[in-house]
């Protein structure tokens, strides 16, 4: 009867010590959580004029028609070297090139250059920068939906940049960014007492020197 109730209780620790290795190396199934949940990669933004590259030196924008702006940086300053050479206002331009770094490119597309209007670009802008490296981009139609313009860079890829910012760069090539030139102040008007001029007299004769005028009788 002992030896019987051994062997069962030696069955019975053999089951369990199966069972506990059969769970121990039993492949996990995915769940149905991972399989329904896409996986989402994250693409770094990328900007069309990078700041990486440093501090902007020069912006060079041309239009379709042949209107064309150049200018440089000099100093803290900005000065323009074409249409006119002048000195250019600072403010002004420093701004739009603040704006430079922050133009982003939304997509990249497969399409052909001369449907988005890029084989005769609307506007071609360069900018160098104090790293030395110098980016032409060529600006064509805007997008459908008028947020964006199509755009290409030297390897010809066609992308969509953000509108905001190539609109204040080529806005200036209606403006032209001149200096202010300061305002003369105007000539006070004089403050002294004016000098009293002197009437003119007219000279009576007197009486008794009058001639007196001979009636010869007949």
């Amino acid at each position: 009867m002992n030896t019987r109730r051994t062997w069962i209780l030696i069955l019975i620790l053999l089951a369990l010590v199966g069972l506990w290795l059969y769970l121990k190396n039993k492949p996990e199934s995915p769940s149905a959580e991972a399989d329904t949940t896409p996986t989402v990669t994250v693409k770094p933004m990328e900007f069309l004029f990078p700041k990486e590259e440093g501090v902007v030196t020069s912006i060079l924008i041309k239009n379709r028609a042949g209107t064309t702006l150049k200018l440089t940086r000099v100093g803290s300053d900005w000065s323009m070297s074409q249409p006119d050479s002048a000195k250019a206002d600072t403010a002004a331009v420093e701004e739009a090139a603040s704006q430079l770094t922050a133009i982003s490119v939304e997509t990249q597309l497969s399409l052909d250059p001369s449907q988005v209007g890029l084989t005769d670009p609307e506007f071609t802008i360069t900018v160098e920068f104090s790293s030395g490296k110098s980016i032409t981009t060529r600006i064509g139609d805007v997008t459908p939906i008028e947020t964006g313009y199509y755009a290409s860079k030297e390897d010809g890829v066609v992308i969509v940049v953000s509108k905001d910012g190539i609109d204040v760069l080529t806005a200036m090539l209606n403006t032209l960014p001149y200096a202010e030139t300061p305002t003369p102040s105007p000539t006070p008007a004089p403050t002294g007492t004016p000098t009293p001029t002197a009437a003119a007299t007219e000279t009576i004769p007197a009486s008794g020197s009058e001639t007196p005028t001979v009636t010869e009788m007949p």
